[in-house]
C-alpha cells in the first residue's frame, strides 16, 4: 500500500509541474517581448529544472511501478 501511495504521490507532482510548465513558456515570451534578457535566462534555468525534475519522477514512477506489478 505505502507503494501505491508514493506512485500516486510522483504522478501527483508530475501534473503538477506539466501544469506549470505553459505559465514559464508564456513568462518566457512575455520576456523575448520585453526584451528582458535577464529574466529570459532565468525563466530558462527554471525550465531546465523543471524537466530534469520532471525526468526524474517519472524514472521513479515507472521504477515503482514495474516494483509494486511484480510483488
Amino acid at each position: 500500500m505505502k507503494w501505491i501511495l508514493a506512485i500516486l504521490f510522483i504522478v501527483t507532482v508530475n501534473v503538477v509541474l506539466n501544469i506549470v510548465q505553459p505559465i514559464l513558456w508564456g513568462s518566457m515570451l512575455e520576456s523575448v517581448i520585453k526584451l528582458e534578457v535577464e529574466n529570459f535566462i532565468r525563466l530558462i534555468f527554471w525550465l531546465l529544472a523543471l524537466y530534469v525534475t520532471e525526468a526524474i519522477g517519472l524514472y521513479f514512477q515507472t521504477f515503482l511501478s514495474t516494483y509494486v506489478v511484480w510483488l
